[in-house]
C-alpha cells in the first residue's frame, strides 16, 4: 500500500496486528539515514567560522550539510562540547580534571537528535546548551537551554530521495489550518507532510490504548523480576510468566517504535537480544528437568518426584547438582537484568549493548522506560545524555 495513497478510513478498517505492522513496515521502505558529527572544536582549528561565544544556532546552522547517495541519506550535523577542549581543561581545588569554568562562566554544548517517524517522516533537533555551576549546590553543573530548532523531511520513494519542508511554511500551514483557514496556496511538500503527520497521528490514536496496556504488563513483570519462588516448580511458573511477556514484547517493541519512544537501531538491538531471552528461557527450562531428573536419580535426596518439584530446591554443597544449579542461577540473572533499570553506575546496568564507534547505548526495555518519564531527581535531556557519554567513556577505557 503506497504511503501517499492511504487514507484516515483504511486506518480505521485494520485490525491493531495490521495496523502496527503497516506503520512499522514504513520504517524500513526508506532510505537508511546515516548520521555523522561534525565536530566543531575540530573545525574551529582551521576554519573560525565554527567559533562560538555562546551556543549559537546561526553558527551551528553553518556546518548542516545533507548529502544524498544511491543507497543511503547522509546528515552531517555540528557537534561541540567544550569540555573535550585541552585548553578547557583546568584543574584548581578538586581532582576533578575540569573544576575550573572558562572565564565566560559556562562550557558550550551544541548537538542533536535525529527521530524518524513511521511513514517516512523525519525531525531534526538542533540543540544547544550551556553548561554552568550549579546555583542550588556550587559542586555540580546543570545545563541551560539556549536553543532549539527543527528541520523536517520525508521520503519520497519514487524518487528515492528525502525531501526537505521548509519549516517556516509548515509552521504557518498549521496555524492557518487551527483558524480554519485554507492550505491550498501552500508549498506542495508542505501538504505532503502534513497529511502523513496527519495519518500518523490517527494510528497512534488507534494503537494508544494497545500501548498503555503494553506498559501495565511491563510494570507488572518488571516488578515481579526477581521472584522465581524457591522449588523447581515456582521457577517454572516464572519462565512460563516471563515467556508469555516476551510474546507480548514483540508487539510492545513496534508500537514503540511506532511513538518514537525507541530509535530504529534500539529496535533492533532489542529485537535481537529478545531472541537471546527466548532462547535462554527454553534453555533453562530443560535445565530444570534435568536437575529434577539429577535430584531423583541420587541417592542423597529422599524425595518422591512430586517432593522433588513442590518443595524448596535444598542441594548438597559442590555436588553435581549444586553446581548444576549454580550455573542456572547466573542463568537466572541475565533474566532479571533484562528487566533492570541503571541506578547511576558506569557499568552496563540498564543495557543491553553499546557501539563506541557511533558513541551509542542501547538500553533494555525497562531503561527505555526510565529515560522517557519522571525521575527521583532534577534532571534534563542534556544531563540524561551525558550520563550515558560517561558510561561509554567508562566502557572505551576497559576496552583499551
Amino acid at each position: 500500500m503506497h504511503i501517499d495513497s492511504l487514507t484516515i478510513d483504511d486506518l480505521h478498517n485494520l485490525t491493531e496486528r495490521e495496523l502496527v505492522d503497516l506503520m512499522y513496515s514504513t520504517l524500513f521502505e526508506v532510505k537508511p539515514i546515516i548520521e555523522e558529527r561534525l565536530n566543531l572544536l575540530e573545525i574551529a582549528k582551521t576554519d573560525k567560522k565554527a567559533l562560538m561565544f555562546d551556543a549559537d544556532f546561526n553558527v551551528a546552522r553553518k556546518f548542516i550539510k545533507y548529502e544524498n547517495e544511491p543507497d543511503s541519506y547522509i546528515l552531517k550535523v555540528p557537534y561541540m562540547d567544550e569540555r573535550e577542549n585541552v585548553e578547557l581543561q583546568m584543574q584548581m581545588f578538586t581532582d576533578k580534571k575540569n573544576d575550573v569554568l572558562p572565564i565566560v562562566n559556562y562550557f558550550i554544548y551544541v548537538f542533536t537528535r535525529v527521530i524518524q517517524h513511521p511513514l517516512g517522516i523525519v525531525e531534526i533537533k538542533f540543540i544547544g546548551q550551556h553548561i554552568k555551576r550549579n546555583d542550588n549546590d556550587f559542586q555540580y553543573d546543570r545545563f541551560e537551554h539556549k536553543y532549539s530548532e527543527s528541520e523536517f523531511m520525508y521520503f519520497d520513494k519514487e524518487k528515492n530521495i528525502y525531501v526537505q519542508v521548509n519549516s517556516a511554511e509548515l509552521k504557518k500551514a498549521k496555524h492557518d489550518l487551527e483558524k480554519g483557514k485554507s492550505i491550498e496556496d501552500t508549498l506542495e511538500e508542505v501538504k505532503v507532510y502534513l497529511q502523513r503527520e496527519e495519518l500518523l497521528k490517527t494510528a497512534k490514536l488507534l494503537l494508544k490504548e494497545s500501548g498503555n496496556k503494553f506498559l501495565k504488563e511491563l510494570i507488572v513483570m518488571k516488578n515481579g523480576r526477581s521472584n522465581k519462588g524457591f522449588s523447581i516448580n515456582d521457577h517454572f511458573a516464572y519462565l512460563n510468566r516471563y515467556s508469555v511477556f516476551m510474546e507480548k514484547l514483540e508487539l510492545g517493541l513496534k508500537i514503540y517504535l511506532l511513538f518514537a519512544n525507541i530509535s530504529v537501531r534500539e529496535y533492533q538491538k532489542l529485537k535481537s537480544k529478545s531472541i537471546e531471552i527466548n532462547e535462554l528461557i527454553s534453555e533453562l527450562k530443560s535445565s530444570l528437568v534435568s536437575l529434577a531428573k539429577m535430584m531423583y536419580e541420587s541417592d542423597r535426596y529422599s524425595l518422591n518426584k512430586n517432593d522433588i518439584l513442590s518443595k524448596s530446591i535444598k542441594l548438597h554443597f559442590e555436588t553435581e547438582e549444586d553446581r548444576f544449579y549454580k550455573n542456572m542461577v547466573n542463568q537466572f540473572t541475565v533474566l532479571e537484568d533484562f528487566l533492570k533499570a541503571n541506578v547511576g553506575s558506569l557499568d552496563l546496568a540498564g543495557y543491553i549493548g553499546f557501539d563506541l564507534e557511533k558513541w551509542e547505548l542501547y538500553p533494555n526495555i525497562v531503561q527505555v522506560e526510565k529515560k522517557r518519564n519522571f525521575t527521583t531527581k532534577a534532571t534534563n535531556f542534556g544531563e540524561q545524555r551525558e550520563f550515558e557519554n560517561k558510561i561509554l567513556k567508562f566502557q572505551m577505557k576497559k576496552e583499551e
